[in-house]
């Protein structure tokens, strides 16, 4: 199946609202520390899922830990990203009878996954996928509720793919304080363009 998404970022002349960190869920604040009497800044990461498909060259420099998706194929369960990978799972698609599912982390995979972000840093916020179109959202609410030691915030994109991908990248950027407060709503100002070349996966799966 050959497709081209193109997401993109509404100018900021379009939205008028001015996004503060506290609004996409974290403080980018400073802390003291009692030691030394001087002020420090809080380590702030942000979790996003592997439908993000956020471009490594993208990350670089910023804190951002990535929890994987879950890929069913007939009898295989693959790890977004982890055990299978674009080409791998296109070279499959091309010879398969059959078409693969997917199906979001579970609560406990959430919860081991932010007490082990949580041993790195001082926050998390995590911004995932939509949950118009998945359960992600869901199941890491439900993981917060065993976890009530460590500050966490989980932020609904409503978007996937790089359009959640623009609102992880903004995120990243102001609690790194690459840019001291994101201007835009990220959320709000993305949109998507799709074009389908092959239309038969379309129509297998219900949607044609």
């Amino acid at each position: 199946m050959r497709y081209c998404v193109a997401c993109f970022l509404l100018p900021p002349r379009l939205n008028s609202g001015r996004t503060n960190p506290q609004s996409l869920g974290y403080t980018p604040a400073l802390q003291e520390n009692p030691m030394e009497g001087t002020m420090t800044k809080k380590k702030i990461t942000i979790v996003t899922d592997s439908s993000a498909y956020i471009p490594k060259s993208a990350q670089e420099g910023l804190d951002i830990s990535v929890i994987p998706l879950w890929l069913i194929w007939d009898d295989d369960r693959f790890q977004d990203g982890v055990d299978i990978d674009p080409q791998t799972f296109y070279d499959r698609l091309k010879k398969s009878d059959t078409l693969p599912t997917s199906s979001q982390p579970s609560a406990k995979e959430f919860e081991i996954f932010f007490r082990q972000v949580a041993k790195e840093c001082d926050a998390i916020v995590s911004v995932l996928v939509s949950s118009k179109i998945s359960g992600t959202v869901d199941c890491a609410q439900t993981a917060l509720a065993a976890i009530q030691d460590f500050p966490i915030r989980i932020v609904d994109a409503f978007s996937s793919s790089m359009g959640l991908g623009f609102v992880v990248l903004a995120a990243a950027r102001a609690a790194a304080a690459v840019v001291p407060e994101p201007r835009q709503k990220s959320i709000t100002r993305s949109f998507f363009l799709v074009a389908i070349s092959i239309i038969r996966f379309i129509k297998v799966s219900g949607f044609g």
